[in-house]
C-alpha cells in the first residue's frame, strides 16, 4: 500500500514478481516480536510493513487488538508482527547517503526527516558516522521498512532545502 504502480494487473504486486523472478515465493514463518511463532506464509512479498489484514493468523493479538506486520526480514523469510504501537520508529540508519552540497555535514545536524512522499515530517537530528547516516527522531515515525529512502531537509520559509538522502537499511530504535 506503501507505493502503487500502474502496471500492475488487477494490483497484485506478488504476481508481477513471481513472474519475474520465478522463486522469489518461498514460504517462511510469522513471528509474533516476542518470538512466538503464529503461523507460516507463502513468501514474504505477499506482505508490508503496517498491513493489518490477511495476515493468514488467527484473530487479534492477546490484548484484543489488531496484530500488523511489523518488519519483513526477505533473508530468512519471516514477517513480523506485533500492536500498532510496534510500528512506531524513533531511530533510522541510512546507506549510501548522497548530500546535495557534495559534501557531508560536518558533526550532528538539526533538521526535519521525510520517509514517504506523502508521509509525515518530523524534527530530527542526523549524523554521518562512518559510511551511514544515523538519524534520531523528535516524534516517532509509523510504519517505516528497509528499502524506503529517507531525505533530510532544512525548514525555511522562503522553501525547504534538501541537505541530503539515504536508504533505510533498519530501524535500531522501535516502540
Amino acid at each position: 500500500d506503501s507505493q502503487d504502480i500502474c502496471f500492475v494487473p488487477n494490483g497484485r504486486y506478488a504476481d508481477v514478481i513471481e513472474r519475474l523472478k520465478p522463486g522469489a515465493a518461498r514460504p517462511g514463518d510469522i513471528v509474533h516480536l516476542d518470538g512466538r511463532v503464529l503461523g507460516h506464509h507463502d513468501g514474504v512479498l505477499h506482505y508490508t510493513v503496517g498491513q493489518r489484514k490477511g495476515l493468514g493468523i488467527a484473530g487479534p493479538g492477546p490484548e484484543g487488538t489488531p496484530r500488523y506486520v511489523t518488519e519483513i526480514d526477505a533473508e530468512t523469510q519471516t514477517v513480523r508482527v506485533g500492536a500498532a504501537d510496534d510500528l512506531q520508529t524513533w531511530a533510522l540508519t541510512g546507506k549510501q547517503p548522497v548530500f546535495t552540497s557534495g559534501a557531508a555535514p560536518q558533526g550532528p545536524v538539526e533538521c526535519e526527516v521525510q520517509v514517504r512522499a506523502h508521509g509525515g515530517i518530523v524534527p530530527a537530528v542526523a549524523e554521518l558516522v562512518g559510511e551511514q547516516v544515523q538519524v534520531t527522531l523528535r516524534s516517532p515515525l509509523r510504519g517505516v521498512a528497509a528499502g524506503q529512502t529517507l531525505v533530510l531537509y532544512r525548514p525555511d520559509p522562503a522553501g525547504d532545502e534538501v541537505i541530503g538522502s539515504a536508504t533505510i537499511v533498519n530501524r535500531p530504535e522501535s516502540g
